[in-house]
């Protein structure tokens, strides 16, 4: 659950940023929201990737301590 809230947060600040401030106005003028969508959608995927193995590691890591 901490892991898909970390991610939901970083989408949602990373909307609000490349929408509202214009980034992805100028990144695909012509299609700003759907520029907002592929690029949060991305780097969500990413980080959910890279978030799941840390809490893998961590999760084998103290099994073993045990």
């Amino acid at each position: 659950m901490r892991v898909f809230l970390i991610v939901l947060g970083i989408s949602l600040v990373g909307s609000v940023v490349l929408y509202n401030f214009g980034i992805a106005q100028r990144i695909w003028p012509a299609h700003p929201a759907l520029a907002t969508t592929l690029i949060v959608g991305g780097c969500a995927a990413v980080m959910q990737s890279l978030l799941s193995r840390d809490a893998a590691a961590r999760r084998a890591k103290s099994e073993t301590v045990k």
